[in-house]
């Protein structure tokens, strides 16, 4: 993204981070927990970077323009990446609610001695 002057905002997560927050949310993890993962891996990268460049920098001034340019590029990749795998997270935790509603509601009326349709009750 850097190389070729990609705005950060433009980021989308890759589907590995869609299908870990889904994996997460199933497994009752919370998204403050999802959420770190990725303030500490940004942390991580940020150290490397940071070293990095100042190994092939010399100049501060340089040192500096170059780490603001960046700093703004990643941080606004991590609030588009984060952003879009807490939606991802709260979508499936909404569908599993749902479903749970569904099954209980069909336990409710089947336990009450309600005629229940089969075919339904099958799908959840």
């Amino acid at each position: 993204m850097l190389r070729h002057e990609i705005p950060g905002t433009r980021a989308e997560p890759p589907v590995a981070a869609l299908e870990h927050a889904r994996h997460m949310a199933a497994h009752g993890v919370s998204i403050n927990a999802t959420l770190r993962f990725y303030r500490l891996g940004h942390a991580w990268f940020w150290n490397l970077w940071v070293d990095a460049l100042g190994t092939q920098i010399a100049d501060g001034v340089r040192l500096a323009a170059v780490l603001q340019e960046t700093s703004a590029v990643s941080f606004a990749y991590l609030d588009e990446i984060s952003t879009a795998v807490s939606v991802e997270l709260l979508a499936s935790v909404t569908a599993a609610c749902a479903a749970h509603a569904q099954r209980e509601d069909l336990i409710v009326r089947i336990l009450a001695g309600e005629t229940v349709d089969a075919a339904r009750a099958e799908r959840h």
